[in-house]
């Protein structure tokens, strides 16, 4: 029978978590329970009063004030008290006694003494007691838990960062509590903030790779020297205020390090920077405030509000040491960057609504219920906003167009109605490739020995492999996370899939950076691979398409090439028989009407040929346009207004080109004449070296167009004629558009440009 996970955890893995969590409920029914309600709170560095949370029982004698600079409480002066880390004030004095307090008052000229009533417990006091630091350290506590009892190997990082969480937990537990000189509180956090010195730096060491063996004489001496700065502090033989020195040096250290880690270990440079990032954005309001109260000696009563970013910074370093094994419970960093946002968004608003509801003075009753509902209210807007917040952000921010719940599903029909190599590539590079946060890729196809990409993007040309046996290495690793080596082949490449059809191998995916930390995780690697096996098949489809439209296209040709042939021996070998029966030797025996037929059929036979083939295109692509629309006025009697207005010079074209676009707008106009029912038609354009375009416009019936046309929908109208246009262009890389609507006749754009870039369906 299988054992479950925890009867495989030892009591000694155990034992450090439930010390901690045990230490930590201890400090925390401290700050409830124990550290007493006085009715009003005030800065443990400077004595100023910033809160007071009960009336004065009588209007008639002085009471406490806002902005109150304490002297004296009771017996206790402030300097003894603030000089001293076990001298509390109240201390013997009960809820309901009076207590002596003299405080300096700005609009006084002399200390005012006021006779205090201890109030004991009172809701307002506790609110703002919840609404402190104390929850901060149990997500360090947490993370450190998990990591002690989930993550492997135990090397030295896994050490040092369990340490880490657990040793900055009771620091900020006894942080809290200090204010009240409560359980040695003050003591205990004076030396802490020199204990967790070497195990700071310990860790920041070891992560994200050792910088280099430490001498055991260097190791022990930190450790010693620590310890014997804390056991000073617990005996108060250091000033109060160096251990804000300890702290500094804490994060201060660590920060150096990471630069460290930065100039000496360049693939490490990325997860270094993401860390750095974050742990700027928690640490530089935090090293601000103790540098503010190491060198002013005070701070100011918005002071707890630079700990609230903490609890990102255990999050953000097991995210960045352990992101490879956490499978389906990785956290996408841009639904963390969308939670953030939206967060600090709606804590900015809840701030400025509640501030003008909610003095010092307020009863506790009303207090509550604004405190209540605004918390009810947070909710209700966290759950109807952030859905579409989110939404946008990730669409219009963060460049992400397929949803993650169902890519799957949702690339599968995409691809459905993508038959082209043009539209697969549009919908890999603009939608399928942000929405996974791609930024290197291609896609490679075998031809034969060749490996021929015809997608890239982000990567140089030249960082490609060109042949199959180049890639051989890189197949191997298919379907695994390669991390950053130098020494292997397109050292770029983080990610293999394979693209294959049955037993055939068509080509690969090559995968490289990926925002935000270039790792692809086991279970994010077989979605991919699965949507790798989609895009195999549709390949497969789109090659076999492609192959089918390229023998069309031949026949094509090779009916032009017969058309061509033809026009000529109508015009060289017919049309000069012809001649020789008018004006040979037996003419004068010719029945009589015989001219009059011989010049119908000589006619006919030349129109034929035009047909066929114009000749006056071997003059130009203008001059056949010209004589074409020409032509079709004297057909339809001078009954329709046919004008061509091209500005052109003496350019010419490769003859596929040429003939292909002749006949693109010969189709054009002849489905103006037997459908559209026009009075007028006008072709007019531009060629010149570069490019041609032209505009065929009529004022006919007009028909119902798709917004963008293509072959198969044109084909599934019956538009065969417009069909046989698009088929023409695609064969020249030309580009068609049409507009159209019933009653508003029909404008056809047609554009060609000269270029020898190669697009990916010139691949097939």
């Amino acid at each position: 029978m299988r054992r479950s996970a925890f009867q495989n955890w030892h009591l000694t893995e155990l034992f450090l978590p439930l010390l901690t969590l045990a230490l930590l409920v201890f400090f925390t029914l401290g700050i409830f329970l124990w550290a007493p309600y006085v009715g009003f709170y005030f800065n443990p560095t400077t004595g100023q009063v910033s809160g007071v949370f009960v009336p004065a029982p009588d209007p008639n004698q002085p009471t406490l004030q806002i902005d109150d600079v304490i002297q004296k409480i009771g017996p206790l002066t402030w300097g003894e008290y603030h000089k001293s880390g076990d001298k509390p004030f109240f201390e013997g004095v009960q809820p309901g006694n009076s207590v002596e307090i003299i405080v300096k008052r700005a609009d006084a000229d002399k200390p005012v003494t006021i006779q205090w009533v201890l109030p004991g417990f009172n809701f307002v006091e506790l609110r703002e007691r919840l609404l402190n630091i104390w929850w901060i350290p149990y997500i360090f506590w947490l993370c450190g838990t998990f990591t002690q009892l989930f993550m492997r190997p135990k090397d030295l990082r896994w050490r040092f960062f369990v340490l880490f969480n657990y040793l900055t937990a009771i620091w900020l537990i006894v942080g809290d509590l200090s204010l009240w000189r409560i359980l040695a509180s003050s003591l205990l956090l004076h030396a802490l903030s020199w204990l967790v010195v070497p195990f700071y730096w310990g860790f920041h060491w070891a992560f994200p790779k050792p910088l280099g063996r430490v001498p055991r004489p260097v190791t022990l001496l930190l450790f010693v020297g620590s310890g014997a700065l804390a056991l000073a502090e617990m005996f108060q033989a250091l000033p109060r205020q160096a251990y804000a020195l300890g702290v500094l040096l804490a994060f201060g250290g660590s920060i150096v390090l990471l630069f460290a880690h930065l100039i000496w270990q360049r693939d490490y440079r990325r997860e270094v920077q993401r860390l750095g990032l974050v742990l700027a954005i928690i640490l530089i309001p935090l090293l601000l405030l103790l540098g503010a109260l190491a060198y002013f000696g005070s701070l100011s009563a918005m002071a707890p509000l630079a700990f609230l970013p903490l609890p990102l910074m255990p999050a953000a370093y097991f995210y960045s040491i352990y992101r490879d094994r956490l499978g389906n419970f990785e956290l996408r960093a841009n639904r963390a960057i969308s939670i953030c946002v939206f967060l600090i968004f709606l804590l900015i608003v809840d701030v400025f609504v509640s501030a003008p509801f909610l003095p010092a003075q307020m009863v506790s009753q009303v207090a509550l219920i604004v405190a209540l509902s605004n918390t009810v209210c947070a909710a209700l807007v966290a759950i109807l906003v952030f859905p579409h917040f989110q939404a946008w952000l990730e669409r219009h921010v963060l460049g992400i167009r397929l949803p993650h719940e169902n890519l799957l599903e949702v690339y599968a029909a995409r691809i459905a109605t993508s038959p082209s190599a043009s539209s697969l590539e549009q919908l890999l590079r603009d939608e399928l490739l942000p929405s996974l946060l791609v930024r290197q890729f291609v896609f490679v196809q075998f031809y034969g020995d060749e490996a021929r990409p015809f997608l890239r993007l982000g990567v140089e040309e030249r960082a490609v492999p060109v042949r199959v046996q180049h890639m051989e290495g890189l197949i191997a690793t298919a379907g695994t996370y390669r991390y950053l080596d130098e020494s292997q082949p397109a050292d770029w490449v983080r990610l293999v899939l394979p693209l294959r059809v049955g037993g055939e191998l068509l080509g690969c995916w090559l995968l490289g950076r990926r925002d935000p930390d270039d790792v692809y995780l086991r279970a994010e690697i077989i979605v991919l691979q699965a949507l790798a096996d989609q895009t195999a098949i549709a390949l497969s489809n789109i090659l076999q398409t492609a192959r089918v439209r390229k023998m069309h296209q031949s026949d094509i040709e090779r009916s032009e090439r017969q058309r061509l042939q033809l026009s000529h021996e109508l015009h060289d070998d017919v049309l000069n028989e012809m001649a020789v029966l008018l004006f040979g030797p037996d003419s004068k025996d010719l029945p009589e009407g015989f001219a009059e037929s011989y010049a119908r059929l000589t006619q006919r036979v030349r129109e034929i040929a035009s047909d066929l083939r114009p000749p006056t295109l071997s003059y130009g692509l203008k001059s056949a346009l010209v004589e074409l629309t020409d032509n079709l006025m004297e057909r339809t009697q001078d009954t329709i207004s046919i004008q061509t207005v091209i500005d052109a010079g003496e350019e010419r074209y490769p003859d596929v080109v040429e003939n292909n676009l002749f006949r693109i707008v010969q189709q054009g106009l002849e489905n103006a004449l037997r459908h559209g029912d026009p009075r007028n038609i006008q072709l007019s354009g531009r060629m010149n070296a570069a490019s041609i375009t032209l505009l065929l416009e009529d004022d006919g019936v007009g028909f119902v167009c798709a917004p963008k046309p293509n072959i198969d929908h044109l084909l599934d109208g019956k538009h065969f004629g417009l069909a046989n246009m698009f088929e023409r262009a695609e064969m020249i890389g030309a580009h068609i558009e049409i507009y159209s609507a019933p009653g508003q006749g029909t404008h056809i754009v047609f554009l060609w440009k000269a270029t020898d870039a190669p697009t990916l369906a010139d691949v097939f």
